[in-house]
């Protein structure tokens, strides 16, 4: 997983510079110091995009007793505190200097809990996306804007990760 969720980050990061290559991205990596490390990318004053963020995070612990009552609350009754976990994500934020193009949101998710063997007892993936049309150019009914929507979401379909 956390090969994946840099290898799409990298990728994502290629696809927006294609875009805007007279402004590259900044890119920080840090380490957590319980256990991890990230990437943060960030282009700003760009002629394309006014800002775009696509950050990475990929970190692994020990839970808390505080953190596993947090997840038994939410159903995941297996959990338990001193028990390890792993926790990988992007998030990406996209802000075109264009008004007409929308703004694109998302942060996705995979975190798993492991018992003492290091078997995986818990898991699950979340997250989610949105674009957001510029709301001082959108006139209802704007007769483009479904067709953002529309793009989106068929994308989306034919995808599953």
């Amino acid at each position: 997983m956390a090969e994946w969720i840099k290898n799409l980050q990298s990728n994502i990061v290629a696809s927006l510079t294609a875009l805007d290559p007279d402004h590259p991205f900044t890119i920080d990596q840090w380490q957590r110091t319980e256990g991890g490390e990230g990437i943060s990318c960030v282009l700003n004053s760009g002629s394309v995009f006014e800002k775009a963020g696509v950050n990475v995070s990929i970190v692994h612990g020990v839970l808390t007793e505080g953190m596993a009552r947090e997840m038994r609350a939410r159903g995941k009754h297996d959990v338990g505190g001193g028990m390890s976990f792993f926790a990988a994500g992007i998030s990406l934020v996209v802000h075109p200097v264009n008004p007409m193009a929308p703004t694109v949101h998302l942060n996705y998710r995979y975190f798993e809990v492991q018992n003492k063997s290091g078997d995986i007892i818990s898991w699950w993936f979340g997250g989610g996306s949105d674009l957001v049309i510029t709301s001082s150019y959108y006139y209802y009914p704007y007769p483009n804007s479904y067709h953002y929507y529309y793009f989106f979401l068929r994308k989306n379909k034919t995808h599953s990760f």
